[in-house]
């Protein structure tokens, strides 16, 4: 017999979801909630095999002895009390990033997890790209040699919605700031899971294109250094609005480079110096470069990278659960990331860098 899963909010982020309950061998039926009937219902007839039942009361959920896992997709600020009714319930949750609005909600969310012995995953998607499991394989197998510098992109138009006066997106008090808060975390998450924990951050964050006095920044500059050694600059943007989404990575290192961009048709490429000489003056300079294409899996007939991976982060963490396997993100690590962006938001207020604790 397999899981009964309450997917808690029927919003575009469920679709990904509800795919990752298709494809897990281990998923028998979902039940779907949301405030919005009809939204449950249009999200029910797109996965009607699986979604038998479509619910606007989330208790009904919660008391139901036969739903092992409740999966929050609703906006940060109710992560944390449902999680942790969840949790009262006998429940394990996946619930999507930000794990919570703050740190300290998150250690609460954490706390009752270990308190009623349950387990907390937190869709960290990025994890799960294809571009970035190679990455981690190069690092991990010094194709770059020692990495000490890094550069990451994510640049696109979230302008429509950031400037909905009466919606969630980019508000403080609902998501926990703007386009940091909300895409940003992404890249805190996966060059940690690269390099390591983060100890300082300096940053700068602004609301450039975005009207409405409640919500947060649309473009972020973030310095970050790493208890590894290694410097990385990320850019975020919500204001490119005549600019193709696109996400990019730079990874340098004492014998190479990594250069990604989701975009391309080769996104993952291997660079190294192919022909050098020296100076005059003593310095080596590089005349010519090898870059090669590092191949990665092909993604599945009509499926992009975001619906991949998210996809395959609920299927992965069904798995984790019904095999008592160890989640390949955890708590802790969510809540690191979090806290990133926390410090992000003191550095930019006011003007200062802000050193982490690195035991954390």
């Amino acid at each position: 017999m397999g899981i009964k899963v309450g997917l808690i909010g029927a919003g575009s982020i469920s679709f990904p979801h509800l795919l990752g309950y298709v494809k897990s061998q281990y998923v028998d039926e979902v039940v779907l909630c949301d405030q919005q009937e009809e939204s449950a219902r249009r999200r029910q007839k797109e996965y009607r095999s699986l979604v038998k039942t479509i619910t606007t009361d989330m208790e009904s959920i919660l008391n139901d002895r036969e739903v092992a896992v409740v999966d929050i997709c609703v906006p940060p600020y109710l992560h944390h009390e449902i999680a942790i009714q969840a949790f009262q319930k006998g429940k394990d949750v996946i619930v999507e990033k930000p794990v919570a609005l703050d740190v300290e909600k998150a250690d609460q969310m954490i706390a009752a997890a270990e308190r009623f012995h349950k387990r907390l995953l937190v869709a960290h998607n990025q994890r799960f790209m294809p571009t970035n499991i190679r990455i981690k394989e190069l690092l991990d197998g010094g194709e770059i040699g020692r990495p000490f510098l890094a550069q990451g992109c994510i640049l696109g138009d979230e302008l429509d919605r950031m400037n909905q006066e009466n919606l969630w997106k980019g508000t403080w008090d609902k998501a926990g700031g703007g386009v940091l808060a909300d895409s940003g975390i992404h890249y805190i998450d996966i060059f940690q899971y690269f390099f390591g924990p983060v100890t300082s951050v300096s940053s700068c964050c602004k609301k450039i294109l975005v009207k409405p006095k409640q919500k947060a920044e649309d473009n972020v500059l973030l310095n970050l250094e790493f208890a590894s050694g290694v410097m990385a600059q990320l850019l975020f943007s919500y204001s490119m609005t005549e600019w193709v989404w696109q996400e990019t990575k730079a990874i340098y290192g004492t014998s190479g480079s990594i250069i990604v961009n989701d975009n391309d048709s080769q996104p993952l490429k291997l660079v190294k110096a192919k022909k050098k000489e020296q100076c005059p003056d003593g310095c080596i300079r590089c005349l010519e470069l090898d870059e090669k294409a590092v191949t990665i899996p092909a993604l599945p007939e009509g499926m992009n990278m975001w619906l991949y991976s998210v996809a395959s982060t609920i299927e992965t963490f069904i798995q984790c659960l019904r095999e008592n396997q160890v989640c390949p993100v955890t708590p802790k690590e969510a809540r690191a990331n979090l806290q990133v962006v926390e410090a992000a938001y003191v550095s930019a207020r006011n003007g200062v860098r802000v050193s982490l604790d690195t035991k954390i």
